[in-house]
């Protein structure tokens, strides 16, 4: 009995912080919240899969689906931009070296289907993991360009 309580009360306890922290981020952003658990490729209700052509002399592609479990956007004087979130129950880490030499592409795939199945011309904010253990902090922010200057000091 000891053991459930235990349980629920660590559920209790981080699901508290999770969305005590989720609130804050949201009253600072200027970012809203416009897909929640959108999912591609999966049916009739969901977004156009991520398709990934294998090449001019197969005429075949890869179909990629998912859930992306967050979509943030910004529409202002800037321009329009998105975010995506990806929430972890646990630790991870990606680097920006990963995405490139393609070794992590979970954020990237969500970008693809953000991009795909946006209307107007929307430009990349940042893909992030948020990970509900510590819900005070963001465990890693990539976008491409950061990938991209990051890839060349290593080359250099």
């Amino acid at each position: 009995m000891r053991t459930k309580h235990n349980c629920i009360h660590r559920l209790t306890s981080t699901l508290s912080a999770t969305v005590a922290r989720l609130v804050d981020w949201s009253k600072k952003s200027e970012f809203s919240t416009t897909e929640v658990e959108q999912s591609f490729g999966m049916g009739e209700s969901s977004w156009y899969p991520v398709r990934i052509p294998l090449g001019k002399n197969y005429g075949e592609s890869i179909v990629l689906r998912g859930q992306i479990d967050r979509v943030d956007e910004y529409r202002g004087p800037l321009g329009h931009y998105a975010a995506v979130i990806d929430y972890k129950s646990g630790g991870t880490t990606v680097r920006a070296d990963e995405i490139y030499y393609g070794l992590k592409l979970q954020l990237m795939t969500y970008l693809l289907a953000l991009e795909k199945n946006t209307q107007d011309r929307i430009g990349t904010a940042a893909a992030l993991y948020l990970c509900a253990e510590s819900a005070s902090e963001i465990v890693e922010v990539v976008n491409h360009r950061r990938a991209e200057e990051e890839n060349r000091r290593a080359n250099s």
